[in-house]
């Protein structure tokens, strides 16, 4: 058994940072009464150095609080410098409090909050251990789950999560690597280690990691003040953005686009190189460009243009050799969100590209579905139909490696088990099945079987699983078409294993018609209409319109069940 220590780690100022006022909505109203205290004297004096780190930690954060809601910048970089190392954590801690609560910020205030001075990073801070993923008992909770960090295009494929393949005896938490030599570490530090990788993962390597903060805060003033003032400064050059500076030019262009204020950015935007190669940071930089206005733009024929050539610019990245494995990297998180919209020719002469040969891109294209698809799969509140187009999406995917490699499957098979796995949850949790993911970290709505079966597994992806999990799989997806009253689907994924050791193919046969039988059953309830429960105020569950009623089978539908009854009896003879 493993024990997880009662203590709780010293707090810091960026954790006591979450339990002032910045972390409630900062309004107009709110920022006079901010400047109201601060005038009457409401920032606290320090307490002794010799006083608790808790106490220290506490007052210090709200002090900082109190000045940045009254919008005191100069006092708050006075702040700042008394945090010392934790100088770095706290501003990004501020950053990210004031993106999600700010209702009140002038886009030249988002500059001088983004101008503040901080302490070089070797000496304020040392960039966290990259995150261990560890197996633990299901009896220890694990803590809130995060967005991990994208698979590095260099990636051995058979390093791909394994997580997702676990059964229900085990779940999967990340924790730093020195915690794990001795005892898990508690759940603040699990969470501040995952939140600085994220961090680091989520942008582009040719943008700082608060970026993605200060566009947020810069979106939201633009639409309260005009940006006249912020450009002028920015032509000017304050601090590390804008003036003469290249570099400086560049992280304007970059605060601008991630704004969605590409008009404003263009004077800033490098402009490719006629002739030779272009930089990879260059490139990604065109290319999210080019989606910023994509993105914007009203006029079908125009918006499609931009949406190519930014996915141009982002393939050649990614299928240069000559670039940093983090380059190609980021430039196939960015390809793998244009595809859906890019047209058909254009994705199927990619997917055949990138899927011969090596297939460094195919592969690390996989592996960012799957972890998109485990992601969604473990967030609450994840959309129904952003789920049911990844797995169309994996779907489509898989068809495409499958035409180019045929049987010969060799190193794509880590790959291919995730994904099937990652239907084979969906499809469970749809039919009301065991899933290995605790309930409070699953999605609250699963997607219908019906609108699964274009995305379930066909014979050739069923014939491509591991033999260990195509029992599984092959089940859920034959379950699913079943349930949707398609038979014929389920036919199909039986016939793709009827002779294979490694299934049991009458627990496959034995679902089939268990499943069916539900559409056979003319009393059976309509699970998406009249067998819905609802729970009063009193805690009373009542059913809709007071029972279950159903309407009887027609004569053709009866006739046509018989019929195929019949030919698949025949069959599993």
């Amino acid at each position: 058994n493993v024990s997880v220590a009662d203590e709780e780690p010293t707090i810091t100022i960026a954790d006591a940072l979450r339990k002032t006022s910045l972390a409630r909505p900062r309004s107009i109203e709110a920022v006079l009464a901010a400047r109201r205290d601060l005038a009457f004297g409401g920032l606290k004096e320090m307490p002794a150095e010799d006083a608790s780190e808790q106490k220290l930690a506490t007052t210090r954060a709200g002090r900082i609080a109190l000045l940045i809601r009254s919008g005191n910048w100069n006092g708050y970089q006075q702040e700042l410098d008394a945090c010392g190392d934790q100088a770095r954590a706290v501003h990004r801690r501020c950053v990210q409090l004031l993106a999600q609560h700010d209702q009140a910020m002038l886009p030249e205030e988002v500059l001088d909050l983004a101008t503040v001075n901080l302490p070089p990073l070797e000496s304020a801070m040392t960039e966290p251990e990259a995150p261990e993923v560890v197996f633990i008992p299901t009896t220890i909770k694990p803590g809130e789950d995060s967005e991990l960090p994208e698979f590095p295009i260099d990636a051995n494929p058979g390093n791909l999560p394994v997580a997702v393949r676990s059964t229900a005896t085990v779940a999967t938490l990340v924790i730093p690597p020195r915690a794990v030599a001795s005892r898990l570490a508690t759940r603040r530090s699990v969470e501040a280690t995952v939140a600085s990788a994220n961090e680091a993962a989520a942008a582009p390597s040719n943008i700082d990691p608060l970026l993605r903060s200060y566009a947020t805060l810069l979106k939201k003033a633009a639409t309260r003040g005009s940006t006249r003032t912020l450009l002028q400064r920015l032509e000017a050059g304050v601090g590390q953005f804008g003036g003469s500076d290249p570099e400086n030019r560049a992280r304007a262009c970059d605060l601008l686009v991630a704004a969605e204020l590409h008009a404003e950015a263009k004077p800033y935007l490098e402009p490719l190189p006629t002739e030779g190669d272009a930089s990879a940071e260059l490139r990604i930089r065109h290319g999210l460009y080019h989606r910023a206005v994509a993105a914007k733009e009203k006029e079908l024929k125009v918006k499609r243009e931009h949406q190519t050539r930014s996915a141009d610019l982002f393939s050649a990245v990614a299928e240069d050799n000559s670039a940093e494995a983090k380059d190609r990297t980021r430039s196939v998180t960015f390809l793998s969100e244009l595809l859906p919209v890019l047209s058909p020719r254009w994705t199927n002469q990619w997917r055949a590209r990138v899927f011969a040969g090596e297939g460094a891109v195919g592969q690390a294209m996989l592996a960012q579905l799957g972890e998109k698809a485990r992601k969604l799969f473990q967030t609450r509140g994840s959309a129904v139909n952003q789920r049911l187009e990844l797995m169309r999406a994996i779907r489509t995917t898989i068809d495409a490696l499958l035409d180019q490699v045929g049987t010969e499957i060799g190193p794509w098979q880590a790959s291919i088990d995730v994904l099937a796995v990652a239907f084979a949850d969906e499809a469970n949790l749809s039919l009301g099945r065991p899933v290995s993911t605790p309930a409070n970290r699953r999605p609250s709505r699963p997607i219908p079987a019906k609108d699964l079966v274009d995305a379930a597994p066909d014979g050739r992806w069923i014939r491509a699983i591991a033999p260990s999990l195509r029992q599984a799989c092959t089940l859920a997806a034959i379950a699913c078409a079943a349930r949707a009253d398609e038979p014929a689907h389920a036919m199909e994924a039986l016939r793709a294993v009827a002779t294979d050791p490694a299934v049991d193919i009458s627990e496959l046969a034995s679902t089939l018609v268990s499943e069916w039988q539900r559409n056979l059953d003319p009393n059976r309830p309509d699970n998406e209409f009249f067998s819905s429960r609802v729970i009063t105020s009193t805690g009373v569950f009542i059913n809709s319109f007071g029972g279950q009623p159903s309407a009887p089978l027609t004569r053709s539908k009866q006739r046509r069940s018989l019929r195929q009854l019949g030919e698949m009896v025949t069959e599993l003879k």
